[in-house]
């Protein structure tokens, strides 16, 4: 489909259209005498372009299609911001924060719904100029798109997208992209997009969950490692009790199949002994070790990313080689390096949380040297537990 361009037939649309913006965005108090109230100057307008120049005070000069433009400024009147949303008609923008270097030209899209990152976004811009924020600034966005419209039923689902595409960008930084309150006073410098654009459905990405902002939670921590450890332990505490069920569901599961309906003392007892293990297993104690088996799958790629005197520690005490990684290793020896790593996840989990004179150290906590290196291990655990969770049905899946 061709973009629109400025042509002699659309210039009075264009110009009855900034002045709408004109009144929305500064009311009663519009000066056309005051250079910042103009916005756009049509005597710059080039007959064939397909953009045009919007200078809000807050952002200066941006360049916008004039596909977008039209769009954007359809039914100024329908706009409403919800929290830091803001819906206009077909379209919704909210702000986040940017906190990495570089161009991200990236386009997610399910069924009707086309989501993308945005710089100098029209709405954002615009709001905060209602809003009399005059202060230079510099916005990124998220901006969401139905060709049909999208309605108030749906806002819900929007902010469910915007968490997936949030936990999307955090994954990929291993930095936390969060929304971004207007108005935001920390100017920034941006790189023009000038790369090809990455586009990703959004069914690929994890269902919204609580998972999804504890993940990028931890990730804001950045200057305090214990509170990072911390927030990413609670995942697994978060995610222990269904795994540990469907665990214990599918022992009973078994034992019923096998046994098509017929029932004597050794039947029951094995029963009985699947729900004695399940209990066991919801001690804090062996919490850790029992969520990395049941969920963690790929734990010889992330045991490579533990601190180094830890894995020497695993290996010394396990009277195994696996000093480096657990190449040497066969499935049916991995159940007691899950023990001992969730044994070690444990001790430093209680090593942070207790006051260090009332706690007994078991030998196992991480040393403070080397948290950084078991944050990255961490990290990668809970991505793994965000997977195992997207993997579940519906009536098991932890969600929003």
């Amino acid at each position: 489909m061709d973009s629109i361009r400025i042509s002699q037939e659309n210039i009075p649309t264009l110009q009855e259209r900034i002045k709408a913006l004109r009144r929305f965005a500064f009311g009663d108090k519009y000066d056309a005498n005051n250079p910042k109230h103009q916005l756009s100057n049509d005597e710059k307008w080039v007959i064939g372009n397909d953009t045009i120049e919007i200078n809000f005070p807050n952002t200066g000069a941006n360049s916008y299609s004039i596909d977008d433009f039209l769009r954007y400024t359809d039914d100024l009147g329908d706009i409403k911001v919800e929290g830091h949303y803001i819906f206009a008609g077909s379209t919704v923008q909210v702000p986040i924060n940017y906190p990495v270097s570089g161009p991200m030209d990236i386009v997610f899209k399910s069924a009707n719904y086309t989501m993308r990152m945005v710089f100098a976004p029209f709405l954002v811009n615009l709001i905060d100029t209602q809003w009399g924020n005059f202060t230079k600034r510099e916005y990124y966005a998220i901006e969401i798109f139905n060709p049909y419209g999208i309605p108030d039923y749906m806002y819900p689902e929007v902010r469910k997208m915007v968490n997936r595409i949030l936990y999307y960008l955090s994954n990929n930084a291993k930095k936390n992209f969060h929304i971004h309150p207007i108005p935001n006073d920390n100017t920034q410098s941006w790189a023009e997009m000038n790369q090809g654009v990455t586009e990703i459905t959004l069914e690929k990405l994890p269902f919204s969950s609580p998972l999804l902002r504890m993940y990028r939670e931890a990730l804001s921590r950045s200057n305090n490692i214990f509170a990072r450890y911390i927030q990413f332990y609670k995942m697994i505490e978060v995610v222990s009790p269904l795994a540990l069920k469907e665990k214990m569901y599918h022992e009973l599961f078994d034992e019923l199949k096998n046994h098509s309906g017929q029932y004597n003392l050794n039947n029951l007892t094995s029963i009985e002994q699947s729900v004695n293990r399940y209990n066991k297993t919801i001690q804090e104690a062996v919490l850790a070790a029992t969520v990395l088996k049941h969920c963690v799958y790929n734990i010889k790629d992330l045991y490579t990313s533990l601190p180094d005197p830890i894995k020497q520690k695993c290996a010394k005490d396990l009277n195994m080689d696996i000093s480096k990684d657990l190449s040497n290793v066969y499935s049916s020896g991995l159940s007691v390096v899950y023990d001992k790593v969730g044994s070690i996840l444990y001790a430093t989990r209680r090593g942070i949380a207790h006051f260090k004179s009332v706690y007994q150290f078991t030998g196992d906590e991480c040393k403070e040297a080397d948290m950084d290196q078991l944050n990255v291990f961490m990290e990668k655990v809970c991505s793994s537990l965000i997977t195992w969770n997207n993997k579940q049905p519906d009536h098991i899946r932890i969600k929003d």
